[in-house]
């Protein structure tokens, strides 16, 4: 019972799966919170799964309850696709509402994660909310601009398979993504890069075109782009 899975709805009504484990005591305890899309979707929420999935064994060792949210279209929460960035700031946001009406809330939440979840526990502090006592962000997507360029270049190593192996509309498997990027990654030694998504997906692709035809630190980074809001 102190292992379990729970959904947030969110205002759209996609289901954010959230993982929990407790001490094993009751009562409302502090919150340690983390957003992930690493995880696989399963038939079996099992406490072992739960448990060995949430990153919580210290935590909770410590006295606190952990909350592990499966970003949306990824593990076991709903939505058309995998979109990283795009609904991130606003569901988290979301999420910590519902956690905070949860009953073993107990008046404080700590974010914490590394890279992507770096990022994740870097819009906690979004809502401004003053029960959000501390965020610890272990290499983070500090600037969405950052992540994709680096002195006027783009990151084709980190950021191309990144986004192609995790950023993907409904129905396509990583498997054949990597296929489909050679294997090898030589798909991304071609020109023009704007057509990457063609010959991965079979047609263009906004969140692609976007970035790729904005290679300056301009002002699109700090107020459009999905996750602008870490400025």
């Amino acid at each position: 019972g102190y292992a379990y899975a729970d959904t947030a709805v969110m205002d759209d009504g996609t289901g954010i799966c959230c993982l929990i484990v407790k001490p094993q005591k009751e009562g409302a305890f502090p919150i340690v919170y983390a957003q992930t899309m690493y995880m696989a979707p399963t038939d079996t929420l099992t406490e072992e799964y739960i448990s060995g999935s949430s990153l919580s064994g210290q935590f909770v060792k410590a006295g606190y309850a952990v909350v592990i949210a499966q970003t949306r279209g990824t593990g076991n929460s709903t939505f058309e696709s995998n979109l990283p960035y795009i609904y991130d700031t606003t569901d988290e946001l979301q999420i910590l509402d519902w956690v905070r009406g949860q009953d073993f809330y107990g008046g404080e939440i700590f974010s914490f994660g590394s890279s992507y979840l770096g990022y994740t526990a870097l819009t906690a502090a979004c809502g401004n909310a003053p029960d959000v006592k501390a965020i610890c962000a272990d290499v983070p997507v500090s600037t969405r601009y950052d992540a994709w360029y680096q002195n006027g270049f783009m990151k084709i190593g980190l950021m191309g398979y990144w986004q192609a192996m995790c950023h993907r509309p409904a129905g396509f498997d990583s498997g054949v993504l990597f296929t489909k990027m050679g294997g090898d990654m030589s798909l991304f030694n071609t020109f023009p890069y704007i057509n990457w998504p063609v010959e991965m997906y079979g047609y263009q692709e906004e969140y692609w075109t976007d970035i790729i035809t904005h290679p300056e630190n301009s002002d699109w980074w700090k107020e459009q782009s999905p996750g602008h809001e870490i400025y």
